[in-house]
């Protein structure tokens, strides 16, 4: 039995947010390796922000690996400079660098797979207060339904489960962080969305199932 993500939901989320928050009409998107999950991330991610502003402008970068943090900042940095004032990071340890250049570069940024403002709180609140929010994958839920379903005798073995909001696994979080710097319109409209893609009327874009082509398409699609 296993589980895959439907990381393009929370993704499309994170997009749409960050066009509704830029104050200049650039954002960033700062990958890992590129391959067909990240990429999944990236797809999400511009699609939100062009089904929100279709003018807006995504800058995207990989960094070839899940480790530089510092190859990372100096990505994000150049982001910055390029007029990106939030930035989207979907690179694991590397993505450390890009919350570095946030703060070095008073941006903002968004974080991936857990609570990662909540993650720096209590040790360095000033990181934590760049991160508008995270992208959450919740691992914690989808194994623990496992359990459930196989002490139920219920667990399909043999069977790939893909967990998206429908099944409270992805989304984004919605911390204090988040309530103080999202004005409350720009979260009605949030949870809006998000209710929209648990009702099937937005199908969020996916890289799986694309060419090499047809991803490079997406990216050219917001320069």
């Amino acid at each position: 039995y296993s589980i895959e993500y439907k990381q393009n939901e929370s993704s499309y989320l994170a997009g749409a947010l960050a066009a509704l928050m830029t104050k200049t009409g650039t954002i960033g998107f700062i990958g890992g390796m590129e391959n067909t999950v990240i990429d999944d991330f990236m797809v999400g991610y511009i699609q939100g922000a062009k089904d929100t502003n279709p003018d807006i402008k995504v800058l995207t970068a990989f960094v070839g690996n899940f480790s530089d943090s510092a190859r990372a900042k100096e990505l994000t940095i150049a982001q910055i400079n390029q007029n990106a004032d939030i930035v989207y990071q979907a690179a694991s340890t590397a993505g450390l660098g890009v919350i570095d250049a946030c703060l070095e570069k008073d941006k903002l940024c968004i974080g991936v797979d857990s609570d990662q403002a909540e993650a720096f709180k209590e040790n360095d609140q000033e990181k934590a207060n760049v991160i508008l929010t995270s992208a959450l994958k919740r691992v914690d839920i989808s194994i623990l339904q496992a359990i459930q379903a196989d002490a139920k005798g219920e667990l399909q073995y043999g069977q790939r489960a893909v967990m998206g909001i429908a099944e409270g696994c992805v989304g984004l979080a919605k911390n204090d962080i988040y309530t103080s710097k999202v004005p409350e319109d720009v979260q009605t409209k949030m949870d809006e969305l998000e209710q929209d893609i648990l009702d099937g009327k937005i199908i969020a874009d996916t890289a799986f199932g694309k060419t090499t082509e047809e991803i490079q398409a997406v990216k050219d699609s917001a320069k």
